[in-house]
């Protein structure tokens, strides 16, 4: 099992408020970074928002961007290039660390949800009712693949140099090994919403969804193992280190954590009793960042050594 608490140290909102009402408190469905670079993204409505920090310790603040539509997802193939997806066909592109945001044309009024790329000329976003778009200029044309379901598509994550997972609604999880061309729907032994998944290697995976889902498989998804007894309420997102250590994050405000590549997981509480809904560790320095509901921004040092990420 993991050993240490971690110290947690409240990023954000500044003040600190209990409840933290006040600027930019709307959920953060997701943070994310490259380098030393943080970015959160979300809202709901008309409220969407860009949180980012340029260096660590520095204050996370927000973009002026005008009226923008929720924001749920984001992913960055450089410290300067990110790609930003949301309510009703929102994709936000930059290449300059946010300073300037591009909405590119995508062709769907669909909520998008995850995006993530093997390379800024190869990036992939999911939405409802299977849609899985796929741009191979950087951004300038997004064209949809073929995956042959219809469940609404919550997470999307890879391996170079051509493997690639989707999971979704109803226990969804579809895998490709030629980049998207083709895909294979994998039995997940469950009904309910996949939200996330992640894992070291392609054959070595994580998946976490509604009502305190965590699945395991170390064959590439060919059979996969439910975790049971370790939370019940919605685990939204799952990252790691290659040593196998996961962590994941829940609804009632705590992070989860495995040191054996997730047959056994304890709990520990973080600074807040918010609902829970993005996690991700910097390779670089060990760093663990959660966003949350209220705005909130938290982090924490992993004890061991900084190991890298897919």
């Amino acid at each position: 099992m993991p050993q240490g608490k971690l110290q947690w140290e409240w990023l954000h909102p500044v003040p600190r408020e209990d409840p933290p009402w006040g600027r930019h408190t709307q959920t953060l469905f997701r943070i994310w970074g490259h380098g030393e670079r943080v970015f959160a993204t979300g809202g709901l409505g008309m409220s969407g928002v860009i949180l980012r920090s340029l260096r660590p310790g520095s204050p996370f603040r927000a973009k002026k961007l005008g009226a923008l539509h929720g924001l749920r997802g984001g992913w960055s193939c450089s410290q300067d290039e990110i790609y930003v997806v949301g309510e009703y066909g929102t994709i936000l592109h930059t290449v300059n660390a946010g300073g300037d945001w591009d909405k590119e044309d995508c062709g769907t009024g669909a909520c998008l949800y995850k995006v993530w790329g093997f390379s800024r000329d190869d990036v992939f976003v999911t939405g409802d009712g299977g849609l899985l778009l796929r741009s191979t200029d950087g951004g300038k044309s997004w064209a949809p693949t073929q995956t042959n379901i219809n469940e609404r598509l919550l997470g999307v994550w890879g391996f170079a140099p051509s493997t690639l997972l989707a999971c979704g609604d109803g226990g969804a999880i579809i895998r490709s090994d030629d980049g998207g061309q083709s895909w294979v729907r994998q039995k997940s032994g469950v009904k309910k919403p996949l939200c996330a998944g992640w894992g070291p290697d392609a054959e070595r995976m994580c998946a976490v969804g509604d009502s305190g889902i965590i699945l395991t498989t170390t064959d590439g998804g060919r059979r996969w193992v439910q975790r049971k007894g370790v939370t019940r309420h919605d685990v939204e997102d799952v990252c790691g280190t290659s040593g196998g250590e996961l962590l994941a994050v829940a609804g009632d405000g705590k992070l989860l954590r495995s040191s054996d590549g997730g047959e056994s997981w304890s709990q520990e509480q973080t600074e807040t009793d918010e609902h829970l809904w993005s996690v991700w560790l910097c390779p670089d320095s060990g760093r663990i960042y959660i966003s949350a509901d209220e705005g909130v921004i938290q982090v924490a040092q992993l004890e061991v050594g900084p190991r890298s990420l897919i």
